[in-house]
């Protein structure tokens, strides 16, 4: 059995992190919370898509160039 410290900083893959304060917070949070984002699984460190962004009205001026 290991002995955990507490309070004490996990992160999910989702972005959140929270600071736990004893086991039973911990045990409350569910699966999937890790020590560091290094100990994600690889696939949940590569989860994040690429977002398109589409741009109404007319576009701006373009910039000048110096020559």
């Amino acid at each position: 059995m290991t002995t955990r410290e507490y309070p004490r900083w996990l992160h999910h893959p989702n972005g959140k992190s929270v600071i736990a304060p004893n086991a039973a917070y911990e045990a409350s949070l569910g699966e999937g919370w890790y020590d560091t984002p290094a100990d994600f699984p690889p696939a949940e460190q590569e989860a994040v898509a690429p977002v398109e962004v589409k741009v109404k009205g007319k576009p701006g001026p373009k910039p000048k160039v110096k020559e």
